[in-house]
């Protein structure tokens, strides 16, 4: 390195007096040299971690005899300020409910496949298998799902990331939701709510459910949030036969799975409305985000070109379902009203905030 440098110098003074510029570049490099060899993680034998968050790689290329310089400037993925990177594996978390059969419901085709889709792309993002629990049919009874949502709360630290993914039967029960879980009995959303609000990690909720709005309710939106909703809260959503939901096909299986947009939740949500707009545009979720910077869940090596087009819709021949139970859940005449206003005003002692489109929804209130 001192043999390389004092030639350089030497041929810097040599050349100062014909040609100035091209001294002073040289000058430069060796500057820059010594710097970087001064930087912690330029020395020889150091490793470092493959993830970037805006990094800057520069190349330079000077042809000393004509006196011309090239520096090109390479920006990767960049995330929002205030973005971490995904906690260690042991510390993610999952709770996955995907029910196609529920006594007293019409049968779903992809609430299942949903649930399994979340469950790949969690797999690929590296949570450990162990981590994720999977309630599918008959394993997804009304105690079963909320002993899952309690022992979330109790195994995620502070400093883990929590997924929480619902694929089932809603509708709105005096102006509450409530799921209906394989059993025939319901799940209030309250409940749901009140169970996630003792969280004390970031997490990501996702919502393929009829009426999916009513849900936004403290602790499944909030500081730490991320709620991703398939429809509003007097709407109902919409499987493709056995493939799934709209919001889960695109924003798990095409943007996560498929590595369209996988370096994020929000990379994934917007690439998923992005598509649902050109699409099916009545289809189109919306978000809820309370989280500082980008919910970053894990590595996902293999990204693909995220600006390409969505590719052609498989299943496209399926008629889309609604996810509202049919006529053998709606037993209660209160089933047809909404679940409430969404404008903040009070509802059943909880606060129902706007849920917004692709723009994210800053929340303040703590869960």
């Amino acid at each position: 390195m001192l043999w390389g440098s004092g030639r350089l110098l030497l041929r810097a003074g040599s050349l100062a007096r014909t040609r100035p510029l091209v001294a002073v570049y040289l000058v430069v490099v060796l500057i820059g040299a010594g710097v970087l060899c001064a930087l912690p993680g330029s020395r020889p034998g150091r490793h470092e971690s493959a993830r970037s968050f805006g990094s800057v790689s520069v190349s330079s290329e000077a042809a000393v005899g004509s006196g011309t310089v090239s520096v090109s400037i390479a920006k990767v993925h960049h995330f929002s300020p205030g973005t971490l990177p995904a906690p260690a594996p042991e510390q993610r978390f999952a709770l996955l409910v995907g029910i196609n059969h529920a006594v007293g419901g019409t049968p779903l085709e992809g609430a299942v496949t949903d649930a399994l889709n979340v469950k790949q792309a969690l797999l690929d993002y590296g949570f450990p298998p162990g981590n994720i629990t999977t309630l599918l049919d008959a394993q997804a009874s009304r105690a079963a799902i909320l002993q899952g949502l309690d022992n979330l709360v109790k195994s995620t630290p502070p400093s883990g990331v929590a997924v929480v993914a619902i694929a089932a039967h809603s509708r709105p029960y005096g102006g509450i939701d409530q799921l209906l879980a394989a059993d025939g009995l319901r799940v209030n959303s309250t409940e749901i709510a009140s169970r996630l609000q003792h969280l004390r990690s970031r997490a990501w909720i996702a919502l393929p459910t009829c009426f999916a709005g009513g849900y936004a309710l403290p602790g499944i939106v909030g500081h730490n949030r991320i709620a991703t909703f398939a429809s509003d809260a007097g709407s109902e959503s919409y499987e493709v036969g056995d493939a799934g939901s709209y919001l889960i096909i695109d924003m798990v299986r095409e943007a996560m799975i498929e590595r369209r947009a996988p370096e994020s939740v929000e990379s994934a949500f917007n690439w998923a409305h992005d598509s649902l707009e050109r699409t099916n545009p009545n289809r189109v979720p919306s978000m809820s985000d309370g989280v500082d910077g980008d919910l970053v869940l894990g590595d996902m090596p293999g990204a693909i070109n995220t600006s390409a087009a969505p590719p052609p819709r498989q299943n496209a021949s399926y008629e889309a379902q609604p996810y509202n139970g049919g006529s053998q859940y709606a037993d209660d005449p209160s089933t047809e009203q909404g679940s409430g206003s969404s404008d903040g005003e009070s509802n059943g002692g909880y606060r129902t905030v706007e849920v917004c489109g692709r723009a994210s929804f800053r929340c303040s209130q703590s869960p």
